[in-house]
Parts: structure tokens; sequence; C-alpha cells
């Protein structure tokens, strides 16, 4: 049965006649010649191949759904994209109930790792956008198909865990995960942080610490100078500069991020980048000088950050991944009076035609000898680790 396929239309989505069922239309998917991979304009299935970056529509095909999130968005991609060379693509299709069901996905490359599709690279968490749970299961699957057009290793996402979602149960690891919700008035959200953490809050103020909201590069420039520190302190590489080149100008100094940095006496103690979409807050990266920990500038930051959102109509805030052995970040989230879930990595293994399992690996031998290196020798690592750290 042919694939009945119209031509593009001027948005980069091509549009199939709704009649077709899922089966018939990926048993009847085009297979490319020899050289040839599936890239943008093409049709996977029932699902169309886009590029975000040249799809003037899709950030607003994104707001459609309230669970999207800042990581769906173009400019995310445009900041991975311009910092590491990923490729973007997406899977595109009218859902069901008029909306556009998509999967944004990062082409990635190493000689280490081979070629993948990562669903997306260095975001905590991104749900598969979709009408229903079987619709997020074609989505799943058009992705493995798309995979093994182009010639990936594997296909990894980060939309499983006990919230649902096409590879829930099947992940190949699991993480924990801490929201905020907003949607209080200010008494009643200091009211349920834990007491330890509104004595860290009044302290700061005791001390003279100031937090100011800024937008600026140099304000992330200050930011960076305190996030190399905080790497060496948990044993990892920083990214590289350029990466926070590009999330100022792409998401920062359009609205969608700011920095909230803590002073005293001029000096920056503390720092955290809180990006945006709509009334969705993520806590993106934190840093400290450990010289001043003591002032509880840390806490300043993010209870100055939860009351700034609050005030806005913002509705949640995000606290990012944390793997299940570091229960020291864990206790840190939950005194915000966060709600803890699980989420999970998946990861299908195209050579294996399976999905894989993995440890989590976010300490190890690495984080002992990173501790041990200098700033600037770990900052001369990130530029040239983290494109292959998908």
């Amino acid at each position: 049965m042919p694939l009945l396929v119209n031509k593009l239309t001027g948005t980069g989505v091509a549009a199939v006649w709704p009649g077709i069922r899922w089966a018939a239309a990926l048993l009847t998917t085009r297979v490319p010649s020899t050289g040839e991979q599936a890239g943008t304009g093409a049709v996977v299935g029932s699902w169309a191949v886009v590029d975000p970056l040249a799809t003037p529509a899709w950030d607003e095909w994104v707001r459609a759904w309230p669970q999207a999130g800042v990581f769906h968005t173009a400019a995310w991609m445009s900041v991975l994209a311009g910092t590491y060379g990923f490729k973007s693509l997406a899977l595109v299709r009218p859902a069901t109930d008029g909306r556009r069901a998509l999967l944004p996905l990062m082409e990635c490359a190493s000689p280490w790792r081979g070629r993948r599709g990562v669903a997306l690279p260095f975001s905590d968490h991104l749900e598969i956008l979709a009408a229903s749970p079987a619709e997020q299961q074609e989505l799943l699957e058009a992705a493995i198909t798309l995979g093994r057009i182009r010639g990936w290793r594997y296909v990894e996402g980060r939309s499983g865990g006990e919230d649902g979602g096409a590879a829930a149960g099947r992940e190949a690891v699991r993480f924990l995960r801490h929201v905020v919700r907003l949607d209080q008035e200010e008494a009643a959200l200091f009211a349920g942080l834990e007491g330890s953490v509104r004595q860290a809050i009044r302290k700061a103020a005791r001390e003279g610490v100031e937090v100011r909201r800024e937008t600026s590069w140099d304000a992330v420039a200050a930011f960076y100078e305190l996030h190399g520190q905080t790497r060496r302190t948990h044993g990892l590489p920083p990214q590289p500069v350029r990466f926070f080149r590009h999330l100022h100008t792409e998401l920062i100094a359009r609205g969608a991020g700011a920095v909230f940095c803590a002073y005293r006496q001029g000096r920056p103690l503390a720092a955290a980048i809180f990006l945006q979409m709509g009334p969705r807050v993520v806590y993106k990266f934190g840093a400290s000088d450990r010289e001043h920990l003591h002032l509880r500038a840390n806490n300043a930051v993010m209870w100055a950050a939860i009351c700034h959102y609050a005030a806005t109509g913002c509705t949640t805030l995000d606290l990012g991944r944390t793997s299940r052995g570091q229960e020291g970040l864990r206790r840190f989230k939950l005194g915000w009076g966060a709600e803890e879930t699980v989420i999970g990595y998946w990861q299908y293994d195209l050579r294996r035609d399976r999905f894989a399992r993995q440890s989590d690996r976010s300490t190890g031998w690495h984080t002992a000898l990173f501790r041990r290196l200098p700033v600037p020798v770990l900052r001369w690592l990130g530029e040239r680790l983290y494109p292959h750290l998908t």
C-alpha cells in the first residue's frame, strides 16, 4: 500500500492522509537508497521529519502543550547546536486533539560513542508531547525507525519514570525530580520551607547579603567564575564558556532566563541560572564561593528567585534531576517544600534491538580525579569532553 504524502507545506511539515493507520504507514515507510538518510522533509511512517531551527511555527506548536517546558523550545536547541555542533531534528504529526504531537531530537556524533539521537542532551527532563500514551508509543517507535535510517547506534530520551511515558518501566537509569509549586502567597511559601532553610534565609539577610536579578553578560560571567569552583568541588569539569554565551544570547537576553546573584560588599558569593517558558521555571545551574558558605548566600538566591517567579504568576519551579546517591542535594531540594517524583532516562540500543540498562555514572573514579585538578585544567577538559557526554 503506497504511503500517501502531500508535498511539504510552508511550515516545513509533510501533511499525510489522516486515514492511514500507524501500522500500515510504518510498513510502507520509504527505505533510503545507499548513502541517503532521512533528513528534514522526509517522512517516517505517518510522522514528518522537520528541523525545529528552520520551522518558524515550532515554539507555537510547543506552547500548545501545558506540560511543555523550556527544553522543548527552539532557543534551547539552538544553544546545543551552536555550542556542540549537534544537528536538530524532530518528529511531528497532527495529534488526535488538533495539536501537533512532537518529539525534538539532536543528532550527536562522536568518535567514542558513534552517531546517536538524544531527546535532548543536557536536558534534565523532556516529555514526549502527545495526546495519549498510545501516541507517545508511536512517537517512540518512529524515533527508533528514524535512528535505523540515519545509522544511529542508539536513541535516548528523558521521559520515563513514575509520571508515565512510552518508556516507563524500561528506563536505562532513574533519577529523582523535585518541583516546587509557586501558586501560593509568599507567606505560605515561606511557611512551607523547612525550619533550617528559613533560618538560613534570615541569617543571610542579617549578614548583609543582597540578591539581584540580572540578565547581562557580566552577570553570566560572574556566575561562570563561581561555577568553575563549584564544579571542581563536585568532581566535574565546567561546561565550555561558549555554552554560556549561547545560553545568554538565545535565552537570557531574550527574557527566557535570568541570573540571580548574591552579593556582600560588592563581592559575588553565590549565583544561579533559571530558565523559563510561560509559567514553568527551571533551576538549571547553581554555584557559590565555598569560603563564604556560612553566609548562606545560596539560600538567599533560591528564596529570591522563588519570590520573584511566584509574584510574576509562574506556577512551578523545577529544581532538576538528582541522583539517588546524592542525599545531601536531595535534602537541600526537599527543604524548599518540593514534591519528589522519579524520572527515567531510556536508551534503545539499535545494534542489539532492545532497551538498554545503565548505571548512574554521576560519581566514580572520574570525580575523584577531577577534584584534584586546577580549575583552568578542568575548563580545558570541559571544552573537549562535553560534546561526547550526552
